[in-house]
């Protein structure tokens, strides 16, 4: 696996021979290590945030829904998605781009289940902030779109 954050100036790679680390280069004059974070499961997906080049999430392939959040500036955090369990460990993440500056807009979810958040981070410690859910059991003419609407405003 191999991804490039939005600029061209960091790289974020797993390897198969260790599929729990992900190995985070930076690509400036000569490419160095920046980083390794080890995850105790097999990473399944990394996605750089779309404006903010230092900002990495990836999922892995764990019974417990949580996005693993690196930074240059921080330790890295794990934020647990309060939605339901995949006991394959099947989670998905998408960034959201928005004009709003400062926010970590987000998808996460498995195929029954997504939520739309942001992420927050207060002394270490990351907390997925929930917008929306959307849940494949519940009649779509249902969903209740004030949740959309307070975040715009």
């Amino acid at each position: 696996m191999v991804v490039f954050s939005f600029d061209g100036s960091l790289l974020a790679t797993v390897d198969q021979s260790r599929p729990n680390v992900v190995w985070i280069w930076s690509l400036g004059n000569a490419p160095r290590l920046q980083s390794a974070l080890v995850h105790e499961h097999s990473v399944r997906q990394l996605s750089w945030h779309p404006s903010k080049p230092e900002l990495l999430i990836s999922t892995s392939n764990s019974a417990v829904a949580a996005v693993h959040l690196w930074s240059l500036d921080r330790d890295p955090a794990i934020a647990r998605v309060p939605i339901a369990r995949s006991e394959a460990g099947k989670y998905e993440v998408s960034w959201v781009k928005t004009d709003r500056p400062g926010h970590s807009l987000f998808w996460f979810g498995t195929p029954e289940e997504y939520a739309l958040g942001t992420l927050a981070l207060q002394e270490g410690n990351a907390q997925f902030n929930v917008l929306y859910v959307v849940n494949s059991n519940v009649d779509a003419n249902s969903f209740d779109i004030m949740t959309i609407s307070q975040y715009a405003t």
